[in-house]
């Protein structure tokens, strides 16, 4: 059981070294990738899996974001404590049943509600 933790402690900090690393080529080459394959004498497939690490998108206003790759934003996903494929489709029909029994708009309603009541209360009206 240690072992496992330990090992896998190892490959998070193996992801976060590469992710870091991958930040920096990013920040230092910006959009020059030809000249970073040159420079670190990359082949073309390092180049590829390089380049598709490095992708970055632009939205419409002009803000750029580095978006990671599939693989490591895989990686970095929120873990589920090791519950069963059946565990979490439970979870989810349940808050979904949860969700569909009180809507947003309802439980706003009811809490501006009672707050309301309270203050009528409070003031001595009911």
């Amino acid at each position: 059981m240690f072992l496992e933790l330990l090992e896998q402690h190892d490959e998070m900090l193996d992801e976060d070294l590469e992710d870091t690393v991958l930040d920096l080529l990013a920040d230092a080459y910006h959009d020059d990738m030809s000249t970073m394959q040159e420079d670190l004498e990359l082949s073309d497939e390092d180049y590829a899996v390089l380049s598709e690490a490095l992708t970055k998108h632009v939205s419409s206003t002009g803000k750029v974001t580095k978006t990671k790759s599939l693989k490591s934003r895989k990686r970095h996903a929120s873990v589920t404590k090791g519950m069963s494929k059946s565990k979490l489709r439970q979870i989810a029909r349940k808050g979904a049943r949860t969700k569909k029994k009180n809507p947003g708009g309802m439980r706003k309603a009811m809490k501006k509600r009672k707050k309301a009541l309270k203050r009528r209360k409070n003031m001595g009206m009911k």
